[in-house]
């Protein structure tokens, strides 16, 4: 069972991701808010498997967000994800560890689920 912990400011958008992965699969998922000041002590209580970060909720923080969870979870998924699709959104992903950079104007549960199954690489896989 997958445990998954979605960062987004939208929060109707997260509870409906949430929802949608607490459906279609039997995982432990929790959403928050990218303003929280506590998220590292989340991630860390919580210590989850696989992470969604929105990028425009972050900011730049986002950088130093996935590096410290990275650093604190050597096997960690994360998850970009944006409204607004950008190269540069990718090319920054790269540079950051991230494993997957999603569009939120295309996701669709079922690709979301293929990406949570799909065997964790070593390199950066950005799609």
């Amino acid at each position: 069972m997958p445990k998954i912990m979605i960062v987004d400011n939208n929060l109707t958008y997260g509870q409906m991701l949430a929802d949608t992965l607490k459906t279609k699969i039997s995982s432990k998922v929790i959403s928050l808010s990218a303003n929280r000041t506590d998220l590292i002590d989340q991630f860390k209580h919580f210590s989850p498997d696989i992470v969604f970060i929105d990028v425009q909720s972050m900011g730049s923080a986002c950088f130093k967000l996935t590096e410290t969870f990275k650093t604190h979870h050597l096997a960690l998924r994360v998850i970009w994800i944006t409204s607004h699709d950008q190269p540069e959104y990718r090319e920054k992903a790269k540079g950051s560890g991230v494993d997957y950079c999603l569009s939120k104007n295309s996701i669709n549960s079922d690709g979301i689920i293929d990406i949570i199954f799909i065997e964790h690489k070593s390199d950066a896989i950005v799609k």
